[in-house]
């Protein structure tokens, strides 16, 4: 059971990180800890969100806009790379009870504040939302919803935001993923499980391009924050 778990919840991450641009930590941060360590599923996380972001960033390459990522890249990589190397030395029951906290904290953001604040794509957002982000991907590979507000508000149209986002997901997930291999949070275990989440990652790679090709604009905003609401109310539930 436990493998089929952990290959349907591939399948969700992958299908919603296709559609919105984030999602494939948020969901699988709410799903696999329920079934291995917190600091293991991270790392599994992480590392298939990187899979599949080579895959995105790939495909729409030519729609990338390496300006707007730079400092939020910058003040990511460097927060989550501090936050790696001091979570690895914390017992797993304490990264639970902070994993519970901060799952708790972002339902209500989710649920309560997420409509209510606007962000202006500049230097200090970029740089704020840059080490917010780098810090939650640091600690539980949830860095998806602070990088896609300000992405949201930095891009241009629904092409220029999936490819930037996943480009931005996509560098700093490699440092991060080096920087958890050098802290020895990939055991067999680890790498059995993530050889089995890249094959539920393929069909949810095919599911949300379906999606995303059938979407407007309009369509695309109201499914990013209809989805982070909806992955708030899980959370909670979780």
């Amino acid at each position: 059971m436990t493998i089929v778990y952990i290959f349907l919840t591939a399948v969700l991450s992958a299908t919603a990180q296709s559609v919105t641009g984030f999602g494939y930590g948020v969901v699988s941060m709410a799903a696999l800890p329920l079934v291995m360590s917190p600091v293991s599923a991270v790392a599994i996380s992480g590392l298939i969100g990187n899979v599949q972001s080579v895959y995105l960033s790939l495909k729409s390459r030519r729609h990338i806009n390496f300006r707007i990522m730079l400092i939020p890249l910058i003040s990511s990589v460097i927060s989550a790379w501090i936050t790696i190397r001091i979570v690895v030395r914390q017992p797993d029951e304490l990264m639970k009870k902070v994993l519970g906290v901060f799952l708790i904290g972002m339902a209500l953001y989710l649920l309560f504040l997420n409509n209510r604040i606007k962000i202006r794509a500049n230097v200090k957002t970029g740089l704020i939302s840059g080490i917010v982000s780098g810090v939650a991907n640091g600690l539980f590979g949830m860095g998806g919803p602070v990088t896609v507000m300000y992405m949201m508000a930095a891009t241009k149209d629904k092409e220029e935001y999936l490819s930037t986002t996943q480009c931005l997901f996509l560098l700093s997930g490699i440092f991060t993923t080096i920087a958890r291999l050098f802290s020895g949070v990939f055991t067999v275990q680890v790498w059995k499980y993530s050889a089995l989440s890249i094959l539920g990652m393929l069909i949810g790679l095919v599911l949300g391009n379906y999606i995303f090709k059938k979407i407007t604009q309009k369509q695309l905003n109201f499914f990013v924050y209809g989805f982070m609401m909806c992955m708030g109310l899980i959370i909670i539930v979780t």
